[in-house]
């Protein structure tokens, strides 16, 4: 069983393994691995990067949390409903230059297991 099931997207939550895990890199690659599927990284109208994840709200809850134990991000950070067509979908995102540089630091810790285009998307945030 790969966890691969039928309607997952209004259904996924954050592992009970990961949740559990004292090991941050392997927390760190399971949140990469979810911004690289279903992630963006962009450049605002003013100027300013923003991230975002879209998924279930316990997922996104979950990754928040993480996000807080990790890297000392507002708790406070709401998420939103993404799109009103569909059954518990919403996105996570996280905005300012210096914030998201930290998580995005974090993310690509290790950057041997990444996906090119994101990660070539972080090294322009760095640079700036």
């Amino acid at each position: 069983d790969y966890g691969i099931t039928p309607g997952k997207s209004t259904r996924e939550v954050l592992p009970p393994q990961i949740r559990s895990c004292k090991d941050e890199t392997i927390v760190q690659h399971f949140v990469r691995g979810l911004f690289e599927g279903d992630g963006s990284l962009v450049l605002t109208r003013r100027g300013k990067f923003r991230i975002s994840i879209v998924g279930t709200k316990e997922l996104l809850e979950g990754v928040r949390n993480i996000l807080t134990k990790y890297l000392g991000t507002n708790p406070a950070i709401k998420i939103a409903e993404n799109d009103n067509s569909r059954k518990n979908h919403f996105y996570l995102a996280y905005g300012g230059n210096e914030q998201v540089k930290r998580i995005m630091r974090w993310v690509y810790n290790n950057p041997d297991l990444s996906l090119k285009r994101k990660y070539d998307r972080y090294l322009i945030l760095e640079k700036s």
